[in-house]
């Protein structure tokens, strides 16, 4: 997406020039080089997409595919070779080939595919701002592609998307298609947002302060102050944008940390609760070893609540039994 939006006018192929009716062939032509390099892996990608996943995702091969990238790109930098290539229409059909065959090797887990394009790029004596670009720009259909397949594998073995997914998801294409209207709303949007993480903190400092701890005060500060400036935003959105924006800079700078301070804390309860419970363990171990120590655990509880139990009383269907002399 930031490829498509940087270098839009670079490859939006359509002119208001009539001369050339109203196309830019010189785009077209890179377009094709680009399909053209998309190709093998477009290909070995359908093919051997779940066999890599199986095989090869695994620390192992990352580590490997890493380490030995890096020494490549040591080894090509070293290099003291001219490029031939160094504009981008000077790009053949067979360098976007050969450098579409590079990029197969990012198929395996832990290979980056820009490293791999770029360095068979270099390899064919491109020169590095047109190795890079044209790795950036291969990158629109192959990343399409495999974000297709793997959606087309997740609803085909049963996945679904939840409202919110799907809401974001709408969204966001309504964004890039109209960025003004983001720019519209988007006041609206941070207001609402706001409003609801202040309620969230709101109801949270009044759980905390029914557990007893002393810092509730600053989450409810916090919270409050997260309101009221939602409310303010939705009021009066486009004026003070720089005050606002810095009031809310402070204002997450305070969220982190007290949610830092929550998970201190939290850890600290999770300690003493650890130790509490590893001592409960030592003391039943202790008795039940002062008792019997050769007996099993078991049977030692089972006499331990046996003499603790209130003796039963006899009752007229069992008459106490008197010892009388022999005759």
């Amino acid at each position: 997406l930031a490829v498509v939006v940087l270098y839009f006018p670079r490859l939006w192929p359509f002119t208001t020039d009539a001369r050339h009716k109203y196309q830019r062939p010189e785009v077209w032509q890179l377009w094709f080089k680009i399909l053209v390099a998309t190709l093998p892996a477009m290909v070995l990608g359908l093919l051997l997409d779940d066999w890599l996943d199986a095989h090869l995702y695994n620390y192992i091969t990352v580590a490997a595919m890493l380490i030995l990238y890096g020494v490549f790109f040591i080894l090509i930098e070293n290099r003291h070779r001219r490029p031939t290539v160094r504009r981008m229409d000077q790009l053949t059909y067979r360098h976007a080939l050969i450098i579409g065959c590079w990029q197969v090797l990012a198929m395996i887990p832990g290979t980056s595919r820009s490293g791999a394009t770029i360095v068979g790029g270099l390899l064919l004596g491109l020169a590095r701002p047109v190795a890079a670009e044209f790795t950036f720009f291969l990158a629109i259909p192959v990343m399409a592609g495999a974000s297709g397949l793997k959606l087309v594998k997740f609803l085909a073995d049963g996945g679904t998307f939840t409202g919110g997914e799907v809401a974001a998801l709408a969204l966001g294409i309504c964004f890039f298609v109209k960025p003004e209207l983001f720019a519209s709303i988007l006041p609206f949007i941070l207001g609402l947002y706001l409003i609801f993480d202040g309620v969230v903190k709101l109801q949270a400092a009044i759980d905390i302060k029914k557990e007893g701890y002393q810092k509730w005060g600053i989450l409810l500060l916090l919270a409050v102050l997260m309101i009221a400036l939602g409310v303010v935003i939705l009021l009066n959105p486009f004026q003070s944008a720089q005050a606002l924006i810095t009031f809310i800079g402070i204002c997450m700078l305070l969220d982190g940390v007290i949610n830092l301070w929550n998970a201190f804390v939290v850890w600290q309860h999770l300690r003493v609760l650890k130790k509490a419970a590893s001592a409960a363990i030592d003391t039943i171990a202790a008795a039940v070893d002062a008792a019997n120590g050769n007996a099993p655990a078991d049977v030692v509880v089972d006499a331990v609540s046996t003499a603790d139990a209130p003796a039963e009383e006899p009752t007229a269907e069992q008459p106490v039994e008197e010892n009388t002399p022999n005759e």
